[in-house]
């Protein structure tokens, strides 16, 4: 079964605001993540879900840079940015991550449906 991928992505981290876009050897943890999914056979599609804040459009130039589906929603409220992103992609499943964790087991992709 292929699987679309949502991922969580914005920039205003509390602790370390906008860590997805940095850098470790020329590669973004947002970039690394993306990379690792694509190694996969079971990803269908991945869509970046951020917000409409302004602080996140460097995710937004990101995505199209790189040709990558994103979504902006809700800054505050994370599951209802998933259901929209669902809803306008029409997606009936999905896996959803969240952006600052780039060390993915691809092997281990699974859909509950």
């Amino acid at each position: 079964m292929s699987l679309p991928i949502v991922i969580q992505a914005h920039m205003s981290s509390t602790r370390l605001p906008g860590k997805i876009m940095r850098k470790y050897k020329n590669f973004t943890i947002l970039d690394i993540l993306i990379q690792r999914l694509k190694k996969s056979p079971k990803v269908k599609k991945i869509i970046i879900a951020t917000t409409k804040n302004k602080k996140d459009l460097p995710i937004i130039n990101y995505c199209k840079k790189n040709k990558i589906e994103f979504f902006r929603g809700s800054e505050d409220d994370v599951l209802e940015r998933y259901y929209q992103t669902a809803k306008h992609y029409k997606l009936k499943n999905l896996v959803r991550l969240t952006s600052d964790c780039p060390l993915i087991d691809i092997k281990n992709l699974k859909s509950y449906d």
